[in-house]
């Protein structure tokens, strides 16, 4: 099982989105990546075998309000 949050940010490319972000669920931190869909947080196999996970994801560095939209892909 492999969980994909994807997110995008109107105005915002996805490689400076990803760049921005950072993402943790469970006390383990997650990588950001980007495709050219949107800034990619994977869970790893582990954390993903619950049916259900908080993930919290924040941008130290983006100083004004942003709208996200994240999209939750399972495969």
């Amino acid at each position: 099982t492999q969980v994909v949050v994807r997110l995008t940010a109107a105005g915002l490319a996805p490689d400076l989105l990803a760049s921005r972000l950072v993402a943790q669920s469970g006390g383990v931190v997650l990588p950001v990546t980007s495709d050219a869909s949107g800034a990619l947080v994977t869970l790893a196999a582990a954390q993903a075998t619950s049916p259900r996970a908080l993930v919290s994801v924040a941008s130290p560095s983006i100083n004004t309000p942003v709208s996200v939209t994240a999209e939750v892909t399972v495969t």
